[in-house]
């Protein structure tokens, strides 16, 4: 199931005829709706593993699973995403209240997040109980 919230990027990949891999790139300025100032990654997770299980008020994400499989569960005004990131391709871009929780589906999987703001700043944004879970007005 998919809302308007979520906005979805399929990259371009490059395969050479050889076989020899294939090269996925992200031109940020152009392909993301806002400016990346931090980039992260986890890494030697597990299946069954759960990850985020938090919302930022004013920070923008973009979140790839280089490696493996994870389920993105996000809620934003209202309104429920379910989107399984299986392909490195594949960017789902998430606004600022959206309330994130990752399922991790394989084992050493490996996702990687691209946010708006630096930690230092974001920090102060971040809402950590679902419970009380209040998302901004829109």
């Amino acid at each position: 199931m998919s809302d308007a919230f979520v906005q979805h990027i399929h990259l371009p990949v490059h395969r050479t005829p050889e076989r020899q891999g294939c090269l996925l790139s992200l031109d940020m300025i152009a392909a993301l709706p806002f400016d990346a100032v931090r980039v992260f990654w986890v890494d030697d997770i597990h299946r069954g593993d759960r990850r985020a299980g938090h919302a930022n008020t004013i920070v923008h994400e973009a979140i790839a699973c280089l490696r493996g499989a994870v389920r993105v569960i996000a809620r934003y005004a209202g309104a429920t995403d379910v989107t399984v990131l299986d392909d490195p391709a594949h960017l789902a871009v998430f606004p600022p209240g959206t309330w994130i929780d990752i399922e991790v589906l394989r084992d050493d999987s490996l996702y990687l997040v691209i946010a708006s703001h630096d930690f230092a700043t974001a920090q102060q944004h971040y809402v950590r109980d679902a419970e009380t879970f209040d998302e901004p007005a829109r």
